[in-house]
């Protein structure tokens, strides 16, 4: 049987039930027990709360996006009107791919606020949907390594590199 076939015949909805799944066959779940009780034990730890902020993550966020309304401040304030705001929406994007993933989602957040936001923030923050830099593929392979407990090409059939 070929492997697409496999996979239609596993786990595949029809209109007619009822739905068996075989969990011996699922090879997704190998290990999915380990997997939960380490989430379970790292849940405290995250939700903790701490006497003092991430000192190194509020100095980088700091550090970017206070470097991109300096920048904007003594380079592009004098212009004023449209081009003072395009430059400062694009310093400012800048900063939050710097930043990484979540303020990546935040940009995105800002980039559906058409009518809430200047045109020229929204229309910059719009390049976070689709053309942020990719994760190197290697970051990518060592974060499932880690998560699922077994390599790529263990988990998955077939796996994009971009």
């Amino acid at each position: 049987m070929q492997q697409a076939d496999c996979d239609l015949e596993l786990g595949v909805f029809s209109a007619d039930g009822p739905w068996i799944l075989d969990p011996e066959r699922i090879t997704w779940c190998e290990g999915v027990d380990a997997l939960r009780s380490r989430t379970a034990a790292e849940v405290p730890g995250l939700v903790e709360r701490h006497w003092k902020p991430p000192a190194g993550r509020m100095g980088r966020t700091t550090r970017l996006i206070g470097g991109a309304l300096l920048g904007w401040a003594f380079r592009e304030r004098r212009l004023g009107g449209g081009a003072s705001r395009t430059g400062l929406s694009h310093r400012l994007r800048l900063a939050f791919e710097g930043l990484g993933p979540a303020y990546i989602k935040l940009g995105q957040i800002l980039s559906s606020g058409q009518g809430v936001f200047p045109d020229e923030l929204v229309t910059e923050f719009k390049r976070c949907r689709d053309r942020v830099t990719p994760e190197p593929f290697d970051h990518v392979q060592s974060v499932v390594l880690e998560e699922l407990g077994r390599p790529i090409d263990r988990v998955f059939s077939h796996f994009e590199r971009e």
